[in-house]
């Protein structure tokens, strides 16, 4: 992806919320919803103006990590040459989407009530990381992405391994998410999502360490 596009791409991508938030506005009542409990109910409430503060948030955040992965040369100089600037600005954009999908949630849940908000946002979060999965084989030895581990940095073919198996993990792993948002809920849901989240994050770490440790024999 060229540089131009994926900055207009990523500016697109962070507009977006705001513009679905400046449609929501003038519709919604004189309180809302601004935080949710473990169980999907509002527990706080805020004004109509509250309905910015969320895009707002994941822009600020979206155009730092855009900054990060798309200026490596200047941040990361020694380990640029060996990353894809064309891939770290697709990856740059993907992230700004993902972002931006969580922003259009929780709006769409504090507009309008009755919605499953649990499951809303764990769904988009699981498509999230599935997605992410995607891009972790492709991934070259850098600080800012992937696991970021002082023995996979210091070894090209632990990182390579272990952003294979992390690849795999989080693809099946966030579909995982996803259809139990559509098939559980309440307590059964959390459960599925923190016993996925564990396997896929901490599954990689366990197998780069063991690689690491062979190594050093």
């Amino acid at each position: 992806m060229k540089k131009g596009t994926a900055l207009a791409l990523a500016a697109l991508l962070i507009v977006l919320p705001l513009c679905f938030a400046a449609w929501l506005h003038p519709r919604l009542p004189g309180r809302i919803p601004v935080h949710f409990g473990a169980d999907g109910r509002p527990d706080a409430w805020g004004g109509p103006d509250s309905i910015y503060l969320g895009p707002s948030i994941m822009g600020v955040v979206s155009l730092i990590l855009f900054a990060m992965l798309t200026n490596l040369r200047r941040i990361d100089p020694k380990r640029h040459s060996s990353t894809h600037p064309m891939l770290m600005r697709s990856f740059a954009v993907y992230l700004t989407g993902f972002l931006s999908l969580l922003s259009g949630c929780m709006m769409a849940s504090m507009a309008w009530e009755g919605l499953p908000v649990l499951r809303l946002l764990l769904g988009a979060l699981g498509l999230g990381i599935s997605g992410m999965g995607l891009f972790l084989p492709r991934l070259e030895p850098n600080y800012f992405t992937g696991y970021r581990l002082p023995w996979t940095l210091e070894d090209p073919d632990n990182w390579a391994s272990t952003h294979r198996l992390a690849g795999r993990l989080w693809t099946w792993g966030g579909l995982v998410i996803a259809m139990a948002a559509l098939l559980l809920e309440g307590r059964w849901l959390l459960w599925a999502f923190t016993l996925s989240m564990a396997v896929t994050g901490f599954a990689p770490v366990v197998h780069s360490w063991r690689r690491f440790r062979r190594a050093g024999r």
